[in-house]
């Protein structure tokens, strides 16, 4: 849980494993759906959510991935498919297309792109209890694949809560404001 400075990233083994997205399981999810034009990536369809249970086909994580799919790779048409990926290759090259057309919307109404000059890291420990600190890029593809489809997903189900009138707990932030939790939605401007 993210908090205004303050983050709580640990559970209790129980409860992680009643969520875990392990690989081969099949879990409780709360999923939304749009379709996607194949063609320019556009969202074509409103969004709906459904209560299901979701397998679990494969954990594609970002250190074993994040140098082999570049930009250049992800919008070669030539290129069908990635060893590193496998079958899962199609569906990354539309998640980036759409992914991209959802920046490209944010951007129009915030009036100006965002800046990625930040570096992330990625922590390692071996067995010897040695740790290892590499940096990565905050502008990867992954990451902007991710960050533009949780910022979509969060909006989305803010905006159907709030329709509802169903309470909720928002990370808000007015125009030239704090950060702050609140229990009715609101934009997250900063």
């Amino acid at each position: 849980m993210y908090a205004p400075g303050d983050k709580i990233t640990m559970l209790p083994d129980q409860v992680v494993e009643l969520a875990t997205l392990a690989e081969g399981r099949t879990v409780p999810s709360v999923s939304i759906y749009v379709e996607v034009s194949t063609e320019t990536g556009e969202l074509i369809s409103e969004p709906y959510s459904a209560i299901e249970q979701v397998p679990m086909a494969a954990n594609l994580r970002h250190n074993h991935l994040d140098a082999a799919l570049s930009k250049e790779v992800l919008e070669d048409p030539d290129l069908h498919e990635l060893e590193v990926v496998g079958e899962f290759f199609p569906a990354l090259k539309m998640l980036w297309k759409s992914s991209c057309v959802l920046r490209m919307e944010r951007e129009i109404v915030r009036g100006q792109p965002e800046k990625h000059t930040r570096i992330d890291f990625n922590f390692y420990v071996s067995d010897d209890g040695t740790v290892e600190i590499q940096p990565r890029r905050r502008d990867a593809p992954l990451d902007l694949l991710v960050a533009e489809w949780m910022i979509y997903v969060n909006r989305e189900w803010g905006g159907m809560l709030d329709e509802c009138k169903v309470t909720g707990i928002y990370r808000v932030q007015p125009p030239m404001g704090r950060v702050r939790m609140s229990t009715h939605a609101a934009p997250h401007v900063g």
